[in-house]
């Protein structure tokens, strides 16, 4: 059959309807099969083209067949990659972000390599607490970059750095106000003169419970010393939301880290008698610095603490807290170094063994008692709200905890609410 024009590659030809006759030349080949209507009826004149063979027809169906099963797969593959999204990701077996030339000293670069071979507790998170780490520092200048870059690194978004400068002789307040004066969420404090590692913590203290929510958390790290891991404050940050704890304390590498364990049972009955274990980091939350007094940072003369400056107020606030609101961080996060100007190297024997003697004789706390509010709004019905109060009131076992607001929108009912 001739075709209109020599080159086209199909010509329609006259058809009935919405039909039309089509016939494809392809290397000098017709196929051409019958199009059926809706009704079943065979088109005379009708045709529609079918350039395809039998075996390239099987091999588009395979391979139709083969992307439908892996779009399937990688549906599946990606449904459960995002079900992980919010989950934490494992400590790596080797430390990769430590720098070996800053680990001083060596001895302890081993124990830093391998310290994360556990997994990290998986935990999807609704809330993030806002963590507050305050970095007391003095002529620190060698370690105080180690120092902040650690908590800038740190994989927990919401942070507030505070460092507090204590009249430093040395470069440490140029460097901080040269290298983190854009840092948004980095505040530098500094005293014109030295005060001392106790009335300094005591004074950042006072200016971040001026700013911190009660529910935000405040974590201590020395000017040279540093976090060890990028999850530290994740860490941190899961053991109270996980514990629902008050406060927590650490494991740690550097000298004197084998002190730190966790409670035994009868260490809550007397914390000040009780042997020293609560290492570094420590944390809590930020309400209980209301219950600190400067007399847990000063000595029995009223002068400022000189040696163990943090063991005052992390007395004081595990007693508030009560061994139910505490919580013991078993993987080390933080690593201790020790230098000429701890005050460990710098106070006398029989200073130090008269400031911790007047600390542990300091007079305890009783622990605070968690108070569990509970709104009712109501309008009439003064029956079932008699049920209700007493069911709360009555049927509780802390019922000395349960504070009840009643929201009332109806003036006929306040009298009796009243009474």
């Amino acid at each position: 059959m001739k075709t209109g024009k020599k080159n086209s590659r199909y010509n329609e030809l006259p058809g009935s309807g919405i039909f039309s006759r089509v016939e494809w030349k392809r290397k000098d080949q017709t196929a051409v099969i019958p199009m059926i209507d809706s009704k079943g009826r065979k088109s005379r004149n009708s045709f529609i083209p079918n350039p395809l063979k039998l075996s390239q027809l099987i091999r588009f169906k395979t391979l139709l067949l083969m992307s439908a099963f892996l779009l399937i797969v990688y549906s599946v593959l990606f449904t459960n990659k995002v079900s992980q999204v919010f989950r934490p990701s494992t400590f790596p077996s080797n430390h990769d972000l430590i720098d070996k030339e800053l680990v001083r000293p060596i001895k302890y670069e081993s124990q830093i390599k391998h310290v994360y071979s556990q997994p990290y507790p998986t935990h999807m998170y609704q809330i993030q607490l806002t963590v507050h780490v305050f970095i007391p520092v003095y002529n620190a200048e060698e370690f105080i970059i180690e120092c902040v870059e650690s908590v800038i690194r740190q994989k927990h978004k919401n942070v507030k750095i505070w460092v507090y400068d204590d009249g430093s002789t040395d470069q440490t307040y140029p460097i901080l106000t040269m290298k983190y004066r854009y840092k948004q969420n980095l505040t530098v404090l500094r005293n014109e003169k030295n005060l001392g590692p106790a009335q300094t913590k005591y004074l950042g203290f006072l200016q971040i419970y001026q700013q911190a929510l009660p529910n935000d958390v405040v974590i201590v790290l020395d000017g040279n010393d540093y976090f060890i891991s990028d999850d530290a404050l994740t860490l941190v940050h899961s053991n109270y939301i996980n514990h629902k704890c008050w406060l927590t304390y650490g494991s740690y590498i550097g000298p004197f880290s084998k002190e730190t364990k966790g409670l035994d049972p009868n260490t809550h009955l007397d914390f000040r008698s009780s042997a020293w274990r609560y290492g570094h980091p420590r944390s809590f939350k930020a309400f209980l610095l209301k219950y600190l007094s400067e007399e847990d940072f000063k000595q029995e003369d009223g002068n400022w603490l000189t040696k163990g400056t943090d063991r005052g107020y992390i007395l004081r606030l595990l007693e508030i807290s009560g061994q139910g609101k505490i919580s013991y961080v078993k993987n080390p996060i933080y690593f201790y170094r020790k230098y000429p100007n701890n005050d460990w190297s710098v106070v006398s024997k029989e200073a130090k063994a008269a400031q911790l003697d007047h600390i542990r004789l300091l007079p305890s706390s009783v622990p605070l008692e968690e108070e569990v509010h509970v709104f009712v709004a109501i309008h009439g019905n003064m029956n079932r709200l008699q049920l209700f109060v007493d069911s709360i009131l009555e049927g509780q076992t802390f019922k000395y905890r349960i504070k009840l607001h009643l929201w009332n929108n109806s003036n006929i009912y306040q009298k009796q609410i009243d009474d």
